[in-house]
């Protein structure tokens, strides 16, 4: 898909070969290649030690994301690969609000029960509310895990529609809205919390950030919405979570392992009811506006890369 010219910008830097949706033999096509521009939500490829191993020319891959899960940023350190992302790209993120409002889409959904009582009513002609009812913001502990960029916007939408927000930041350097109650630990926003959304890194320190001992800690009928890596929780221990919780439910835009093994992931099991999970396929960013202004920046850092390669 083109988006804003940025194809053309790309041509103005050097020849270019497009694979649209490629796996890893198509790769062998490329394997000449200088720079690797990388579409983070459509890969199905990992850029790891097999599929660059044969990258003899390769310097640079760039990433219009802000997360670099789908490359071995180890493997491209020692083979003096630079990785190009938007994380520290304050100024275009700031501007980028697309994920933290499909966090609030995804929260209101569940708590209204939305997706399955328009499935019924358009496929099976059912038209009972008591089948559907739900719960509204106004009042309701909500929790946001994570007080970047994205955890501030989804904190002033639920401050907005009158939830009690509690928030819990590692970085103590970063001031929180007056409006929201500070809490200490991740174990405190589960006890007090019936809505949490998830707004960190798939840092080391936060792999199965959110897993059985995190999750004892719960109301049984927990939303957890998550927009940000499915490495941050542990799929197994929330299916065991859903099963036993039966008003529980699970809100995600990612998948473990999303661009090479994702059906691999317990969330495709048969074992959770529909009602208690929703899956959409990492669009948090995709939008329109949030393509445009990502792409095109990560366009902006190759060109001063390359200018400053060439100096």
């Amino acid at each position: 898909m083109e988006i804003n010219g940025v194809m053309d910008r790309l041509v103005e830097l050097g020849e270019v070969k497009y694979l649209p949706d490629p796996n890893t033999d198509d790769l062998k096509k490329i394997e000449n290649s200088n720079i690797l521009f990388t579409n983070p939500n459509k890969t199905k490829v990992y850029l790891g030690f097999n599929e660059l191993k044969n990258f003899y020319n390769l310097a640079v891959i760039v990433t219009a994301s802000t997360g670099t899960v789908h490359i071995d940023t180890d493997y491209c350190k020692e083979k003096n690969i630079q990785v190009i992302n938007l994380s520290k790209e304050y100024e275009t993120l700031r501007k980028i609000s697309s994920t933290a409002e499909l966090a609030l889409t995804g929260t209101l959904a569940a708590c209204r029960r939305y997706i399955e009582c328009v499935n019924d009513a358009r496929d099976n002609n059912i038209w009972d509310y008591e089948n559907y009812v739900g719960r509204q913001i106004l009042g309701r502990k909500v929790g946001v895990i994570g007080y970047g960029r994205l955890g501030f916007m989804y904190a002033k939408y639920m401050l907005a529609l009158g939830a009690e927000v509690f928030v819990y930041e590692k970085n103590n350097n970063i001031l929180i809205d007056s409006g929201c109650v500070v809490l200490n630990s991740v174990e405190e926003i589960f006890m007090k919390c019936e809505i949490i959304s998830l707004h960190i890194h798939a840092e080391t320190e936060n792999i199965k950030l959110i897993n059985k001992n995190v999750l004892s800690y719960a109301v049984p009928n927990l939303i957890l919405v998550n927009t940000s890596r499915g490495e941050i929780v542990n799929e197994f221990d929330i299916v065991e979570f859903l099963k036993i919780n039966k008003s529980a439910s699970y809100v995600t835009d990612v998948i473990s392992n999303e661009s090479f093994a994702r059906r691999e992931s317990p969330l495709y099991s048969n074992e959770v009811p529909d009602d208690q999970l929703i899956i959409s396929q990492h669009i948090g960013g995709m939008t329109s506006d949030a393509q445009r202004m990502a792409y095109n920046r990560a366009v902006d850092l190759l060109e001063d890369y390359l200018k400053k390669d060439s100096t």
